[in-house]
């Protein structure tokens, strides 16, 4: 992660496998959605399903556009 933190900015929005991205935040960005339940998240059920979806081989490019448009998504991450 921490080499990823060389070419990901600190504002930056990504979209990545729940289990790949959960450490991101320690280094840099934010992720869609996290590996964990997060109290503070409040639609972090919509966001973990909407970043399973995205990485469903069957999920149309259009769909994953409109899931990257929701949360104004910068990087993905796979």
């Amino acid at each position: 992660m921490k080499r990823l933190s060389l070419v990901i900015p600190d504002e930056a929005i990504v979209m990545a496998p729940a289990r790949i991205s959960w450490p991101l935040p320690t280094f840099t960005g934010k992720v869609v959605a996290l590996f964990h339940d997060n109290p503070m998240v409040a639609d972090y059920h919509q966001r973990r399903k909407d970043t399973d979806r995205f990485f469903q081989v069957e999920t149309t490019q259009e769909d994953r556009l409109k899931i990257l448009r929701r949360y104004k998504v910068t990087h993905i991450l796979f």
